[in-house]
């Protein structure tokens, strides 16, 4: 290679070397800290672990400790840098080699960390030395919260929240799993090396008796698996199912259900075939928002005399996370095949009547219903729609009544205004029954729990949501 060339290539290198340190160094530190992490993590009752390193970029401040200045940050920088604020409701725990320390999280500006070689020490104010070799922070929330961790509940219960930070520093066991076994030789003998995995398990037992019949496992994404056999792991931040051999069977939990309903929200796919198949008519209603527990308290009330009429509903587990959306392909849906396409498929079209499309599909003919006397509710619109299409002897109506579920986020499922319109629901179906030749499937999306104001909220993996009624008027 020529002088020249030589030049050139050192010159290139030069350029490269240049550029990558700006870069890097125009890095916001959240992303240099999580690119550069080393063994600090923070996590507990987050959304997600952040991963504490390089210091150095962020040090504000210096303590004497043995006669030497030593370069810190303190806390609360430390926590900015990675969006999280100091807030009343959580504590922190920072655990080290030895002992662990509990605060406040508001108080984390008297706390000082430095790092040495990848290990962090911390300090307080005046210099003292608190903790050596920490590796982890944890982060402890002090009030109930059903939207975080894992929940456990039954259909007629919320049995318990469980918290990561519920199992930082206690209440856990270390369990070894096998995950390797090699062969290693040496200039005389060959033997053979078993390596093992630890992981953190919990007892279950501890809070209920576990396992029950047709135990449920969820995971955030609304996956289920029929418990059997295996452990509750918590990773971190996250609950994972895993089996006797330590291999992961579910990740990230959401929820456990005990005693699960033998119904779920499938069955409304089935159900549908089954009379579609003997060239019965059917007609879906969706009541969005009616859960299970706040149906039989209006049927035992006297709020709903058509359905009282009616054998007693069915209890279905419906989607999680349970909105409409989720529901509603979890019920049109089964096993790769959709309904609507089914139906298609034999030359029978598919209404959907609703003031909302839920749903898209092309084999779906969606009719919207305008809000006709402009009062803001629509099953009054919905029910008119309805009327007007069952002459035209359609195979399958699908239809979403909505007023209810209006009334029990604003007012609270139990107050007035939506028993008022549920009631007022009721009278609709009655009607329909009457002027349908078909069969009817009545069931709703998802339920509504109360919040701590009275108002409505759904969305939690807790029983009020995650159970509805399902009720069959057969013609």
């Amino acid at each position: 290679m020529s002088k020249k060339l030589y030049i050139a290539f050192f010159i290139v290198l030069i350029v490269l070397a240049i550029i990558s340190f700006y870069i890097l160094r125009n890095r916001d530190n959240a992303t240099l800290m999580e690119i550069n992490s080393t063994k600090l993590i923070v996590s507990g009752d987050l959304d997600k672990e952040y991963k504490i390193g390089n210091l150095n970029r962020l040090y504000n401040s210096e303590v004497q400790f043995n006669g030497n200045i030593i370069k810190t940050v303190d806390l609360k920088t430390v926590f900015d840098s990675i969006g999280i604020t100091a807030e009343n409701n959580y504590k922190i725990q920072i655990s080290g080699e030895e002992k662990v320390i509990e605060t406040k999280l508001m108080n984390i500006e008297n706390y000082f960390l430095t790092e040495n070689e990848e290990n962090f020490t911390l300090f307080d104010s005046s210099g003292n030395l608190l903790l050596e070799n920490i590796g982890n922070i944890y982060l402890v929330n002090l009030h109930e919260d059903w939207d975080i961790g894992l929940n456990i509940i039954d259909p007629e219960t919320n049995i318990i929240n469980l918290m990561p930070s519920d199992f930082s520093i206690s209440n856990y066991k270390i369990s070894s799993f096998k995950s390797n076994s090699v062969a290693i030789s040496n200039e005389e003998d060959i033997f053979q090396e078993i390596q093992y995995d630890k992981k953190k398990i919990i007892d279950l037992n501890e809070f209920l008796e576990f396992p029950q019949i047709r135990t449920t496992v969820v995971d955030h994404n609304g996956e289920k698996v029929t418990y059997e056999d295996g452990f509750i792991e918590i990773a971190g931040n996250v609950f994972n199912l895993i089996d006797k051999n330590g291999r992961i069977v579910l990740e990230d939990l959401k929820g456990i259900i005990v005693n699960t309903p033998v119904y779920n929200i499938n069955d409304v796919y089935l159900d549908s075939m089954h009379y579609l198949k003997k060239d019965e008519q059917v007609l879906i209603i969706i009541i969005n928002g009616l859960g299970y527990h706040q149906y039989v308290n209006a049927y035992n009330n006297g709020d709903i005399p058509f359905l009282q009429t009616q054998t007693i509903a069915n209890r279905s587990l419906t989607a999680y996370e349970p909105t409409t959306e989720n529901a509603l392909k979890e019920m049109f849906n089964y096993e790769n095949e959709n309904l609507f396409n089914q139906m298609k498929s034999i030359n029978n079209e598919s209404i959907y009547i609703s003031n909302f499309k839920y749903i898209e599909n092309e084999n779906l003919k969606y009719i919207k219903v305008e809000d006709g006397d402009n009062n803001y509710f629509y099953d009054d619109d919905t029910f008119l729609k309805i009327e007007d299409i069952i002459p035209n002897n359609n195979s399958l109506i699908v239809s979403n009544f909505t007023d209810y579920e209006k009334n029990a986020l604003a007012f609270g499922p139990n107050s007035d205004e939506a028993l008022k319109a549920l009631k007022d629901l009721d009278n609709y179906i009655s009607q329909i029954s009457d002027m349908w030749p078909g069969n009817i499937i009545i069931t709703s999306d998802s339920g509504i729990h109360e919040t701590e104001d009275g108002e409505g909220a759904s969305g939690q993996f807790r029983f009020e949501d995650l159970f509805v009624p399902y009720i069959i008027i057969e013609k």
